[in-house]
């Protein structure tokens, strides 16, 4: 375990700062009337909404095949 938290820490960090911001509770705004996702049912001061988890594993596809057909290529050049 200690040799992850020494080859990725950055990448543990994104992580750990990603599942911290999923549990925030932001401060009081006019853009509470917003329906969220997965956080419905995991907290008490969130909702859910199925466009939010369109949205986010969207994204999470696009980035990982950015990262596998883009980014991936040219780091085994560097090698």
């Amino acid at each position: 375990m200690l040799s992850y938290i020494k080859k990725y820490p950055i990448s543990l960090f994104i992580i750990l700062t990603v599942i911290y911001l999923s549990f925030f509770k932001p401060p009081k705004t006019d853009l509470d009337e917003i329906p969220n996702l997965l956080q419905e049912y995991c907290t008490t001061y969130r909702g859910g909404d199925w466009l939010d988890f369109a949205a986010n594993t969207t994204g999470a596809i696009l980035a990982s095949l950015i990262a596998y057909y883009v980014v991936r290529p040219r780091m085994m050049n560097k090698q």
